[in-house]
């Protein structure tokens, strides 16, 4: 088990997360004094978790793993044509 201030998981905590992926479990001390443990997910709180609510309809299934990388490189903006919301917030600034 690795231990980190609170300091250090702050400061990296894309590389604990990582090592938590691996399968490492961190404990999280504040001022000398254990306030956390991340753990990898297990069973026990994930994949029969999901299979429940996948049954009941509330969440659809992954297609896959997600590619991070890929989905934050893709730039984000406004859709040709904007409805809901955004698209009266638009027509009241062009005062339609």
């Amino acid at each position: 088990m690795k231990v980190a201030s609170v300091t250090d998981l702050k400061n990296g905590l894309s590389a604990y997360l990582k090592e938590v992926v691996s399968g490492e479990t961190v404990l999280v001390m504040d001022r000398k004094k254990p306030v956390a443990v991340f753990q990898p997910i297990t069973s026990e709180y994930g994949d029969e978790r999901l299979a429940g609510l996948v049954a009941s309809g509330i969440v659809s299934a992954p297609a896959g793993r997600l590619d991070l990388e890929a989905f934050f490189a893709e730039p984000r903006g406004l859709t040709p044509n904007p409805s809901g919301l955004t698209g009266a917030l638009l027509e009241e600034r062009e005062g339609r």
